[in-house]
């Protein structure tokens, strides 16, 4: 039944573990959409979810948010490395601070003022804090960047690195070879991962002419092209300029019209919040 989850004990060798399986949705990613040939869709944070009352049901930057993924038919999961704990762990979470999307491990509580992640050994977070969910199953701690980059590779998901980190890339690189998105507004370091791995690479732009941007790609060279947020770049006549020249275009978490329009017009890459 949709909703609900299910949870059984299951035996490996001498490991005994928890599966836990949540069907969420039986409709196809970005509300059933036709999408062209060769399009990547790719989930934002992962294929979270919330109930009515605005809690989260899968949490963003979660492994339940990367099976979800993949049983709803994407291609790969958008990820976030912000900020590393005070010992220099990289623990996944979009936000420097907890507030937003943990609890309190202790009695689920809310996790009051701006407490962030940096400021926290990873024993500190790992012990104090859980994921935020209303299924009790699903509040556990964040995970590593390493354990994520292995329930990607256990999925067969490909995983799309936000980071400032070079560690964090290098780690992508390590785990899941070339089978990973490099994703960032930094060019001067999304240019350097091309020196240690053939990933496709997705540089954040805001501005610039089709022309100025394919010159930028060139030096990067390989499996490249760009992401925007700013709806009104992303003109069939840009777009098809990027296209031609042989790059990717990633329109990233577009409202649900201008998502329709961006595609219309001839992106291949998109990262989208809706099922």
């Amino acid at each position: 039944d949709l909703g609900q989850y299910y949870c059984m004990r299951v035996r490996f060798k001498d490991i005994e573990f928890e599966r836990i399986t949540l069907v969420y949705s039986d409709k196809k990613p970005s509300h059933e959409m036709e999408l062209p040939e060769n399009s990547h869709l790719y989930a934002h944070r992962g294929r979270w979810s919330k109930d009515e009352s605005g809690s989260f049901v899968i949490p963003e930057n979660s492994l339940h948010g990367i099976r979800e993924a993949a049983l709803m038919g994407y291609e790969g999961v958008e990820c976030d490395v912000k900020c590393l704990t005070k010992d220099g762990k990289m623990v996944m979470n979009h936000d420097y601070t907890l507030d937003r999307t943990m609890r309190k491990a202790s009695d689920y509580s809310k996790v009051t003022g701006e407490i962030r992640l940096d400021a926290l050994t990873f024993a500190e977070i790992r012990n104090n804090y859980v994921l935020e969910s209303s299924v009790p199953e699903f509040r556990i701690a964040p995970p590593t960047f390493e354990e994520f980059l292995k329930e990607c590779k256990a999925w067969n998901i490909r995983p799309m690195l936000h980071s400032s980190y070079e560690q964090a890339y290098r780690l992508a690189a390590e785990i899941m070879g070339d089978n990973w998105v490099c994703f960032s507004s930094d060019y001067e370091k999304v240019k350097a991962v091309r020196e240690y791995s053939d990933c496709t690479i997705l540089w954040s732009v805001s501005s610039g002419t089709p022309e100025e941007i394919i010159a930028k790609l060139e030096a990067i060279g390989g499996d490249c092209g760009i992401s925007s947020m700013e709806y009104a770049l992303y003109t069939p006549e840009f777009v098809s300029a990027i296209r031609a020249a042989g790059y990717h275009v990633q329109c990233s978490v577009f409202s649900d019209g201008e998502e329709k329009k961006a595609i219309e017009n001839g992106v291949d890459y998109i990262l989208t919040d809706r099922n």
